[in-house]
């Protein structure tokens, strides 16, 4: 309890201070209060809307992904602390189309000489560049004893969700190689790549465009 209610504060103190590169619309978070006696309690707004998974998807269009996303890239590669538990249940979208992110118990961190690389690295996941991947991995500081399994992943996968998922298992069966923070980061991913092949190519762009 006390974990999330310090990560609610962060995610609010990022979200006042930061300019986001793509514009989206700005992503809620339930607040915390302190009482008198110092009691901390959640204080969570109330949501006139529908959880993601409760949505017909005839009704989620690309833009809401996009949204998603958005504030999911602003959170890792602007902030360097984020979600890490995003899916269709820790998701909602009010009546208006606002974004509203819940359970934040779980976050990941990744150090500010971290995340160009990181950055470099989900690009070339996300658009099948075997090269480029290893060479984004080879910044950030992991040893890579098994390309050619990396490779044999890039040519065989039928589309990025695919891709991150047999990347992920692999990396989880190599303790030796993911540090802990990266771990996070392909768990967190792993729950939300299926939305990145529900946006359109050009929307892919302005995701990737710095």
């Amino acid at each position: 309890f006390t974990k999330e209610i310090e990560a609610q504060h962060k995610f609010t103190d990022n979200l006042k201070k930061r300019n986001s590169f793509i514009k989206i619309p700005s992503v809620l978070y339930p607040s915390s209060v302190k009482s008198e006696e110092e009691i901390m309690s959640m204080l969570d707004e109330f949501i006139d809307g529908r959880l993601l998974r409760n949505i017909p998807e005839n009704e989620v269009g690309p833009e809401v992904y996009f949204k998603i996303l958005g504030e999911f890239f602003d959170e890792i590669f602007l902030d360097g602390f984020y979600h890490a538990d995003l899916h269709d249940d820790n998701i909602i979208m009010d009546n208006s189309g606002r974004i509203v992110f819940i359970d934040v118990g779980a976050y990941g961190e990744v150090d500010e000489n971290k995340r160009t690389p990181l950055f470099e690295m989900f690009e070339a996941l996300a658009q099948g560049k075997t090269k480029k991947f290893l060479e984004a991995m080879g910044k950030i500081g992991v040893k890579i004893n098994f390309e050619s399994q990396i490779e044999g992943i890039f040519n065989s996968s039928a589309n990025s969700e695919e891709r991150f998922a047999k990347i992920f298992t692999l990396f989880s069966e190599q303790t030796d190689s993911m540090p802990q923070w990266l771990f996070i980061f392909f768990q967190a991913i792993s729950k939300i790549v299926k939305y990145f092949d529900k946006i359109s190519d050009k929307q892919k762009h302005a995701l990737f465009l710095r």
